[in-house]
């Protein structure tokens, strides 16, 4: 049976994960379409937490206030 890691152990895996990106790492994930847009007002670690447990109704809420979005070249 898998042990689930508590949730600030997963946090702080995904801060130490987490760094600045130059663009050009990134052109491809915008060119894939994957690349998404958080409000400032969120918390990087936060959204890829929501992301890494597959929060569905938390991830769906921030989308249709607009607070987290594809990014597009419009």
């Amino acid at each position: 049976m898998a042990t689930e890691r508590p949730q600030s152990s997963e946090k702080h895996k995904l801060t130490l994960e987490t760094a600045e990106i130059a663009w050009s790492e990134l052109k491809r994930h915008f060119a894939s379409g994957r690349l998404i847009s958080i409000h400032p007002d969120l918390d990087l670690v936060d959204v890829a937490f929501s992301f890494s447990e597959d929060d569905r109704v938390q991830i769906k809420l921030w989308l249709d206030s607009q607070r987290l979005h594809p990014v597009t070249d419009n």
